[in-house]
C-alpha cells in the first residue's frame, strides 16, 4: 500500500487554539487518514522543533485542552488533531506557533479501464487501457478476496469457499 501513500504540505489560518487547513485533498483523491506531523517555534525558540500529532475526536476535543497531561504543550512536544467538514485542524496554545504541517494519506488508487469497454462507474466507453498499480501477486490476491466476499453476499458458499483457498494458495 505505500504507493498510495501522499504528502500534502498544509496551508491555512491560525487561531488561538488551532491551525484550520484549508486544502484538504480531492474527494477522488483522499482515500485514508494516515498521520499528521508539524514543526512548531517559540517566541524564545525559533528553531522549528518536530511535535508529535495524535489525531483525536472532534467530540472530544473539550476534554483533551483541559487535561493537563493531554493538551498541547511545546515542552512535551505534544499536540492532537482533529478532521472536521473536510479540513485538519492541529491544536495548539498561545504559547507556540504550528510551523509546516504535513499531511500524509492514502490515495485512492487509478480505477482500471479496458479500451472499448464501459466504465460502470461513469458508464462511458474507455478509449486506453489504465492498468492495474499494484503488482500482479497483489491484484489476484486482491480478485480471490473479492470473488469470496461476493459469493458469500449471494450466499454461494461453495464459490465462497473456492475463492478464500485460492487467495490463501496466492498470499
Amino acid at each position: 500500500m505505500q504507493i498510495l501513500l501522499t504528502e500534502l504540505p498544509l496551508t491555512g489560518l491560525t487561531t488561538d487554539d488551532y491551525f484550520e487547513s484549508d486544502n484538504f485533498p480531492g474527494i477522488d483523491s483522499y482515500l485514508e487518514y494516515k498521520r499528521v506531523s508539524t514543526n512548531a517555534t517559540t517566541e524564545c525558540c525559533t528553531d522549528p522543533r518536530s511535535m508529535t500529532v495524535y489525531l483525536a475526536e472532534v467530540g472530544n476535543v473539550d476534554l483533551i485542552l483541559r487535561d493537563p497531561l493531554k493538551r498541547p504543550d511545546f515542552e512535551w512536544g505534544e499536540t492532537f488533531c482533529t478532521l472536521i467538514n473536510g479540513q485538519i485542524r492541529i491544536y495548539r496554545n498561545t504559547s507556540f506557533n504550528i510551523v509546516s504541517p504535513l499531511f500524509t494519506f492514502y490515495r485512492a488508487p487509478r480505477l482500471i479501464q479496458i479500451a472499448g469497454v464501459q466504465d460502470p462507474y461513469s458508464g462511458v466507453v474507455s478509449a486506453l487501457d489504465v492498468e492495474c498499480e499494484f503488482k500482479d501477486d497483489l491484484a489476484e490476491i486482491f480478485i480471490d478476496e473479492t470473488a469470496g466476499i461476493i459469493a458469500g453476499d449471494i450466499s454461494n458458499f461453495n464459490q465462497m469457499s473456492i475463492a478464500q483457498q485460492s487467495a490463501e494458495k496466492n498470499n
